[in-house]
């Protein structure tokens, strides 16, 4: 009976051990149980091949009806026919007049014309006809208008033509071109004037003002040419026998600027000009600088900032302006400067300007304005002037940029210069305002670096080591870096470098920033395999054993009782 109990015990013990063990979660290396196909087998049949004998058909007799042959879809629907007539805005024009042609395109037949399109050719300039294409419905019309000028001496021929681009058949192709004219007389005429240098500045030519020895040159007309002259003691020059047309001028004065015009000569009321010029400004002696009333802002903020000039030359400049924009909002009013201030020689000058922080400049973290001075800027002096302001409030939590070495193969057409990724290298942000690091990296295996919790704002980008930077993303400027609220990708912060001074480490003790782990659930470690997903908790496992054990323990108790009795 002891053996009996014994027996019993082991056999429950491997039964309950396999109830909890079998339906745990396998191993990924396990390949998942399949269901096995079920086949079935058929015998094949043969089929005997069977002899049809061939059947003769009866001849029926014709019919006698006849079958009405279907409808033609474009005889149903109609057919388009387009008329062309051109006409010309005036009955004759002087050479260097601008023609304007109409071509009027009637649909003379029953159905429309999606894409009626006009062109033309002759002895004209390049031209085009608008619109483009045009749909013209059963008797309506439709105008098309070109601008043309003609080729010198001769009169305007040109040959228009309309078509249907849709492909549309037409009714009567044959009157879809025109051959039009027109009568066009060249005339040639004179250009004259005088030139002054405004010394008193009061704003107009007094005695004693005129500017000898001028060169003038002026180019244009029909047929188009270059003419140049010199003014004589009184300041006038004259050009005669000019082809009619429109002349752009060119004023070489030496010490003062003078705007030059643009004139037309139409050999009956040729042009008499007066110009006045003043003085040139040169950047030694024209300086500028800006500075924001306070340190930081936030978005809609209305930022102040004062722009003071300095006249270090040791002539008036007058009528003095600026053209500025800032970071996101465009175009800023430039007060005062808009209109043209005057500054004697040692004369310094304050304006104040203000614009409000757009939401751009609070992604970005700065407001950057821009302005160029002179009069007017770009002409008679291209003074550059910059100042930056701190927007707060942006936070870029990840920033990830790429550092290459440029490699001596040709450069990218619109694109940072041919290079390779530069490992084990440290970079940092260093804050333009307080000068501090605010944070610093090491390029991996793939130039790639990343930053981490960055205020948004204008930073300098430092490379440590023997390297300059050589490439910057637009739109910061060179060896800066802009960071932006929100997390930055590498496409935005990708810089180049090549070998160059070595640049020490402003922060030797400063520990690099870790990159961050990979977003998801860590890889095993190596070799270790996977679980597979099977549906079953791995508390089974666990749980499965639990109740071995206690099976067990169980039997072996009840075993042990029996034998003692």
């Amino acid at each position: 009976m002891t053996r009996l109990l014994r027996s019993a015990a082991a056999v429950a013990l491997s039964a309950i051990f396999a109830l909890a063990t079998s339906p745990g979660p396998a191993l990924a290396t396990d390949p998942p149980p399949t269901a096995q196909p079920t086949t079935r087998s058929t015998e094949p049949t043969s089929t005997e091949p069977t002899s049809t004998e061939p059947t003769t058909a009866e001849p029926t007799a014709a019919p006698t009806t006849t079958a009405t042959p279907p409808e033609d879809p474009a005889a149903a629907q109609g057919t388009p026919d387009l008329k062309l007539a051109v006409s010309f805005d005036k009955p004759a024009y002087l050479g260097h007049e601008t023609i304007t042609v109409t071509a009027r395109v009637t649909n003379a037949g029953t159905a429309a014309v999606a894409r009626a399109m006009v062109s033309s050719t002759g002895n004209v300039s390049p031209h085009f006809w608008t619109p483009l294409y045009n749909g013209v419905e059963p008797g309506h019309s439709v105008n098309f208008t070109a601008r043309v000028k003609v080729n010198p001496h001769e009169n305007l021929r040109m040959t228009v033509t309309v078509a249907a681009s849709g492909g549309e058949g037409e009714a009567n192709p044959d009157d879809n071109t025109v051959t039009a004219t027109v009568p066009v007389t060249f005339v040639r005429g004179t250009y004259r004037g005088t030139v002054h240098g405004d010394r008193d500045n009061d704003g107009t030519a007094d005695p004693g003002e005129a500017l000898p020895g001028v060169e003038i040159s002026t180019s244009g007309g029909i047929p188009f040419g270059d003419h140049k002259t010199v003014t004589d003691a009184d300041g006038r020059f004259l050009f005669t026998d000019l082809p009619g047309g429109t002349y752009s001028t060119w004023v070489n004065a030496g010490e003062w600027y003078v705007p030059g015009p643009q004139v037309e000569v139409d050999g009956t009321d040729d042009p008499d000009v007066a110009l006045l010029g003043i003085p040139k400004i040169k950047s030694e002696e024209l300086t500028a600088t800006a500075a924001f009333t306070a340190p930081a802002y936030r978005v809609d903020d209305l930022a102040r900032l004062d722009v003071t000039l300095t006249n270090e030359g040791s002539t008036t400049l007058v009528g003095v302006k600026a053209e500025c924009w800032s970071t996101g909002g465009g175009l800023i009013d430039p007060g005062e400067l808009g209109t043209g201030v005057a500054l004697a020689p040692g004369t310094v000058k304050t304006i104040s300007l203000s614009h409000r922080i757009s939401a751009l400049a609070h992604a970005e973290g700065h407001s950057r304005l821009t302005c160029y001075l002179g009069a007017p800027p770009r002409a008679n002096g291209d003074v550059p002037l910059a100042a930056v302001a701190r927007v707060t409030g942006g936070l870029a939590p990840k920033v990830v940029g790429y550092l290459g070495r440029a490699t001596p193969r040709p450069q990218a057409q619109g694109g940072p210069p041919v290079n390779e990724p530069l490992p084990d290298v440290k970079v940092y942000l260093r804050d333009q305002v307080t000068g501090a690091v605010v944070t610093r990296a090491v390029t991996d295996a793939n130039g790639v670096f990343t930053f981490l919790d960055v205020p948004a704002g204008l930073y300098d980008f430092g490379v440590v080591g023997p390297w300059k930077v050589v490439w910057t993303p637009y739109p910061a400027p060179p060896g800066q870096f802009i960071v932006r609220d929100g997390e930055n990708g590498p496409t935005g912060h990708t810089y180049v470098v090549m070998p160059g001074p070595d640049q020490p480490d402003p922060d030797p003790t400063g520990q690099p920033t870790p990159t961050p782990p990979t977003d998801g659930n860590p890889a095993p470690p190596h070799g270790q395999p996977e679980l597979a997903d099977t549906g079953v908790a791995i508390t089974w496992l666990a749980t499965g054993g639990l109740l071995v054990l206690a099976a067990g323990g169980t039997l072996l108790h009840l075993a042990r009782r029996r034998a003692r009795h």
